[in-house]
């Protein structure tokens, strides 16, 4: 019963968008992650990249998707953000989208990305652990 804290490390905070990379504890790297600019850390949901912060994933239902997706615990004055698949900061409306590339703005193969990393967490959750998200501005 181990827990898992896997680590979002921005590259930017200026610009259309939030770049980070997602690496496990290890330093292995998992995907690139898209967020929504931030804004001066105004915490808008639909505007702006989540907080830095230590936040619980955990599987649950999406309104949106129909399916089971990764949520965020506990982020300040939000809800529903979730870990999903999309290529651009248009499709994100507070959430973080993962890819196994990127070009420009974007990323690519984030249903893959997304998956994996789904994979990874189901895992740990599964072998009785709980999964962290740490997210670091540079």
């Amino acid at each position: 019963m181990t827990d898992l804290a896997l680590d979002l490390d921005r590259a930017n905070l200026t610009g259309p968008c939030t770049r980070g990379r997602l690496f496990l504890p290890s330093g292995e790297f998992l995907a690139y992650t898209l967020e929504r600019p931030w804004n001066d850390g105004q915490n808008r949901h639909d505007l702006d990249c989540i907080l830095p912060g230590t936040y619980e994933l955990k599987f649950e239902l999406s309104p949106h998707f129909g399916r089971q997706l990764l949520h965020l615990q506990g982020v300040p004055g939000r809800d529903h953000v979730m870990v999903h698949p999309a290529n651009n900061v248009d499709e994100l409306l507070g959430c973080i989208a993962l890819g196994r590339m990127t070009a420009g703005d974007t990323v690519i193969q984030s249903r893959n990305a997304v998956t994996n990393v789904e994979h990874i967490v189901q895992s740990a959750i599964q072998e009785g652990g709980r999964v962290f998200l740490k997210i670091a501005n540079p």
